[in-house]
């Protein structure tokens, strides 16, 4: 007759603990509650809400000031031929002159 095999008390802990840290692992499969199913709806509400378009009032067509849209297109137009010059925000100052010899801006009064 074989003797039926002893586990020493540390055997045995580490057995359970991994049995206990396999079962902590699988719930993470578990159906995810009620408050993780709302995560990010008040995002999802607020793009919706800017992909929709603004309500016009009834009778009224929207237009633009023809004058205003011929000034823009010009503007536009001309930009490509006198570009703006660039903004170099190192010379920045704040409200003072760029040749001021002054150790302070000058402040607008």
């Amino acid at each position: 007759m074989t003797r039926p095999m002893q586990h020493s008390p540390l055997t045995l802990l580490t057995v359970s603990l991994s049995g206990l840290m396999l079962g902590a692992a699988m719930s993470g499969c578990a159906q995810p509650s009620a408050l993780e199913n709302a995560l990010g709806e008040t995002v999802r509400e607020a793009q919706a809400l800017q992909a929709l378009p603004t309500p016009r009032p009834e009778g009224r067509s929207v237009t633009t000031d023809g004058v205003i849209a011929v000034h823009g297109v010009a503007r536009y137009q001309q930009s490509w031929v006198n570009p703006p010059a660039p903004v170099n925000v190192l010379n920045i100052q704040a409200g003072g002159a760029a040749g001021s010899t002054q150790g302070s801006a000058t402040l607008p009064r």
